[in-house]
């Protein structure tokens, strides 16, 4: 559209207080926004206007000089994410420094800003959720949108997720960024879910909504009291999703209930000398980090999986009041499609132990969705789990298989 064009609907509104530039980005071609917020500015087109921009904009002072004096009063920037790893799977060049100094400038015009962030991808976990939300307190963004990775038709990530077979659903209402619809790699689907509904409350905390009302800032006071409303009644309308997710988790529990365990497991055996040494390390320091006990069980590896299966029962019965469950390589490669079959099976020939299916992912690394439910297991809290396996990795760093 010329930039006449532009101008000649916006005298059709100029009785208007406010009005919104449909358009991606508003400013992808500085030299016509200048121009036409010239010609609004000329023509005395005095409506206050908001649109989509990027946070690079603040780098062109003649253009944020314009936007003010034409009445910008709230922008809306993709910031997409805190996390580096996130932002370079995105092509994203930003980082915190950059989206600091727009911010300054925004303010220091007059110009509100609504940031937009996206999480859930390949490289977020449930602390870099946590970040975002902290950063974005931090750096007094006015108001906020958390949307949930979303695989849409024809995009190279659809594509990518499909053919992993990690699209959990083809229920196309719940594809509008507020519900998980695919299986994260370094979440489950309820943290996902969770994460990003607590970084909405925290955000728009009553207390954050208070210090804008002692401000006289009605805008931004409104839009947070509204957005309060609006996660609450999320939440309600969508009780028996968030339940199905939470209940995904205990899968592998619920299945031991079922077949008569009652007890929640406190010890664990481990063949040694059978894993790689980097993975036997991690799965003790995640079980210590449960609570959990490891006892040790000296078992000769062999060519077959059903060999060394049955040198461990023949040790375990030697064990029998001494563990609960026996830990045994995976047969085959945990993939992410995966994440509905069961990781744990009963030992029909030694009563009160199960065995565990190994959740390695293909390149030998710990699979963070499998373990978590294997740590449901052992506790109720997904947050514990969380944290026994991030400390797991961390103390292993590169020395585990596939890290980089």
């Amino acid at each position: 559209t010329s930039v006449g064009r532009v101008i000649e609907e916006l005298r059709l509104y100029r009785d208007w207080d406010y009005v919104f530039f449909c358009d991606d980005n508003f400013a992808v071609n500085r030299k016509r926004t200048k121009e036409i917020l010239r010609r609004k500015i000329e023509e005395g087109l005095g409506m206050r206007w908001s649109a989509q921009v990027r946070s690079e904009v603040t780098d062109d002072t003649e253009l944020i000089r314009l936007m003010r004096e034409s009445r910008c009063f709230n922008v809306y920037v993709g910031f997409e994410s805190f996390n580096p790893r996130t932002l370079a799977l995105y092509n994203k060049r930003m980082d915190v420094g950059r989206i600091q100094r727009s911010m300054e400038v925004f303010h220091r015009h007059g110009i509100k800003v609504h940031g937009m962030f996206v999480v859930g991808s390949d490289a977020d976990d449930a602390e870099s959720v946590r970040t975002t939300v902290r950063m974005a307190k931090k750096l007094d963004i006015d108001t906020i949108q958390f949307m949930i990775l979303t695989p849409m038709p024809g995009a190279v990530l659809t594509e990518g997720l499909k053919a992993e077979a990690r699209i959990r659903t083809e229920d196309w209402s719940h594809f509008d960024g507020h519900y998980v619809t695919y299986e994260p790699r370094l979440l489950t689907p309820y943290e996902l879910q969770l994460e990003t509904l607590r970084a909405f409350r925290k955000f728009y905390s009553l207390g954050r909504v208070v210090s804008r009302a002692l401000k006289g800032d009605k805008w931004v006071t409104l839009l947070r009291l509204e957005a309060r409303r609006y996660i609450a009644e999320w939440r309600r309308r969508n009780r028996a999703f968030l339940q199905r997710l939470r209940e995904e988790l205990f899968r592998d529990a619920r299945l031991l209930v079922q077949a008569g365990w009652r007890r929640r497991a406190r010890r664990v055996a481990l063949p040694e000398g059978v894993l790689p040494a980097e993975i036997e390390r991690f799965l003790r320091r995640f079980f210590t980090g449960l609570g959990v006990k490891v006892i040790s069980l000296k078992v000769e590896a062999r060519e077959s999986a059903e060999e060394m299966a049955e040198r461990a029962a023949e040790a375990l019965a030697k064990l029998r009041k001494r563990v609960d469950l026996l830990i045994l390589p995976s047969l085959r490669p945990w993939k992410l499609s995966m994440a509905g079959e069961p990781l744990l099976k009963l030992a029909a020939n030694i009563p009160g132990t199960a065995l565990l299916r190994l959740p390695l992912e293909e390149d030998g690394t710990p699979a963070y969705a499998a373990f978590a439910r294997v740590g449901m297991v052992f506790t109720r809290r997904i947050r514990k789990v969380s944290r026994a396996f991030r400390e797991a990795i961390g103390e292993m760093g590169e020395k585990l298989p596939g890290r980089r």
